[in-house]
């Protein structure tokens, strides 16, 4: 039993690196690798950068352009053809185009007229296809919340199917619980990351208390926005404690080609790369596969660049190799810290040193009182002398 609770413990031992983003580049042409070693670290207990973050770093850059509200218009034109036509693939289809192109709006809470729009036309969609379809009961539910006021629908102007599942939308939402979402996002390369993040909910701006933001249960229309950084804006279900967090990071317009060039950098050997990646991504730990199987791992100044030796062919090996090299490593015991003549003396040798003054100026204040000696006479007192004038 003991040996096994020993094996315990150091499975469970603090190696300073939990918690702590990382993010893994893989040798060109091999990404593969890369994903298993960050599942292998994340099980570990280090928690990989978000998908979005990773844009450009295998060689991909995805940087959106911003939406327009043209094009919004357009996709939802040519959706409402195909559905007349009863061809309702091609209308989904259609149709959520049109909400992607109006989610990559700059503010798509400007535009929430022409939301509903698009989000009215899917329900009406997916209720075509089946009566008591989940897509479009939730469809029609953010709807409603994007545009409380509107009671009813026109029936002149909307599929019957999506007139009368509107009031029950409604209702459900008048209903709706409330839950509890942690909001925790990031400003790329912000000393407090969550400065400065505007959050906007159903077109309305919140505040966000100690990280925490109360919203009822169902599909809510969610943007983060920073200063100098494009804005995320998606669908968010709020489903109580199952409700993924709001921890997008935000990055400045063009951040995804800057990653490829660095890490192309960090796969041709430039050590300088480890902070630019870091810096690109908002990541503590940088570790850096090669084609030869080398790999090295960075966790900024306390421990800089280190080499990893291990096959990054055996993830789980490699995993901890990398914890052993930029994790936490304690002096052993018996060691002392070096010395420096410049820094101050420690407290033990300040005291030691004001007791050994104490001590000599005790000794000779015994001295003068119980060992006098032979006392001096006083000096003679001065005589008073009176000058006459003859």
């Amino acid at each position: 039993m003991i040996p096994l609770f020993l094996c315990l413990i150091a499975a469970g031992s603090n190696h300073g690196l939990e918690g702590r983003r990382v993010v893994v580049v893989g040798a060109a042409g091999s990404p593969e690798a890369a994903e298993l070693v960050t599942a292998a670290l994340q099980a570990r207990g280090l928690v990989p950068v978000a998908v979005a973050a990773r844009a450009g770093i295998d060689g991909v850059v995805v940087d959106l352009a911003r939406g327009d509200r043209e094009q919004v218009r357009a996709l939802l034109q040519s959706a409402r053809l195909r559905f007349r036509e009863l061809d309702l693939e091609a209308a989904e289809l259609g149709g959520r185009q049109a909400l992607d192109e109006g989610l990559r709006l700059e503010r798509p809470e400007d535009q929430r007229e022409l939301l509903v729009d698009v989000l009215l036309f899917l329900a009406a969609v997916r209720l075509s296809i089946a009566h008591d379809d989940d897509d479009g009961a939730r469809f029609l539910r953010l709807a409603s919340r994007l545009e409380p006021e509107r009671l009813e629908l026109n029936p002149g102007l909307h599929a019957p199917s999506a007139v009368a599942a509107w009031t029950g939308a409604r209702e459900k939402n008048a209903d709706a619980e409330n839950a509890v979402v942690v909001v925790a996002p990031r400003v790329l390369g912000a000393a407090i990351q969550a400065a400065g993040v505007e959050i906007i909910v159903d077109g309305t701006a919140r505040a966000a208390g100690g990280g925490l933001l109360v919203l009822p249960a169902g599909p809510h229309l969610i943007t983060l926005r920073a200063r100098g950084c494009e804005s995320s804006s998606r669908i968010v279900d709020v489903k109580g404690t199952t409700t993924p967090p709001l921890n997008d990071t935000l990055a400045p317009p063009g951040v995804a080609a800057r990653r490829k060039l660095a890490a192309q950098a960090l796969q041709a050997g430039d050590v300088a790369a480890f902070a630019v990646v870091a810096g690109l991504v908002d990541a503590d730990v940088v570790v850096a596969l090669a084609a030869g199987g080398a790999a090295r791992g960075w966790r900024g100044p306390e421990r800089g660049v280190v080499d990893v030796d291990a096959d990054p062919a055996d993830p789980a090996a490699f995993a901890a190799a990398v914890v052993e090299a930029l994790g936490d490593r304690p002096l052993p015991p018996n060691t002392q810290a070096p010395v420096v003549d410049d820094d101050p003396a420690p407290l033990w040798v300040v005291g030691v040193s004001l007791g050994s003054l104490l001590v000599v100026a005790t000794a000779a204040v015994l001295t003068v009182f119980l060992l006098p000696g032979e006392v001096p006479d006083p000096p003679p007192r001065p005589v008073p002398v009176t000058c006459c004038a003859n």
